[in-house]
């Protein structure tokens, strides 16, 4: 049994072999154009394979450098982030410097109060030591002559003959 789709594509097989072997006068003249066109050759194939390698190579390629480009483009970005976290981590480190020079600066200024203050508490401390020892030597000019305005004046005069002789 043959299906009636069949049957129709026979006979519209059967009239294209009919119409191909009875030419007519202006295809007489000219070379049919459609068979070359709808049967290539070999060689045609290969290039056409070949056309579609590149065809498929070129895509890729192109996918391929839109991948790169994508990805120089992160690259870039991730670098335009660095760039502006270190400047801003140099500005941070830069203040930062700035700071402990101010810190030492005062530092050093306390440093030097602090030696000159040493310096003058180590003169008053030798200041007080000499008034100190002043006080006694005044305490003991006060208490002779003390002594000697309470000393009867035989006793003085015999102090001032020995002072005399000696």
């Amino acid at each position: 049994m043959s299906n009636p789709d069949e049957e129709s594509n026979k006979e519209t097989t059967h009239e294209r072999d009919s119409e191909s072997e009875e030419p007519k006068s202006s295809e007489l003249q000219e070379p049919r154009k459609e068979d070359e066109a709808t049967t290539p050759t070999a060689e045609e194939q290969d290039m056409t394979v070949e056309a579609e390698r590149e065809e498929r190579v070129d895509s890729t390629k192109q996918d391929e450098t839109g991948q790169q480009r994508q990805m120089k483009d992160s690259y870039r970005k991730l670098f335009d982030q660095f760039t502006k976290h270190f400047k801003g981590s140099k500005l941070a480190t830069d203040k930062t410097s700035n700071t402990l020079k101010q810190i030492q600066k005062t530092l050093a200024q306390i440093d030097k109060v602090s030696v000159s203050s040493n310096k003058q508490n180590m003169v008053m401390k030798q200041l007080v030591n000499q008034v100190k020892a002043m006080e006694k030597q005044l305490e003991k000019i006060n208490k002779t002559i003390a002594q000697l305005k309470t000393a009867p004046t035989t006793i003085r005069k015999k102090v001032r003959k020995n002072k005399k002789r000696t």
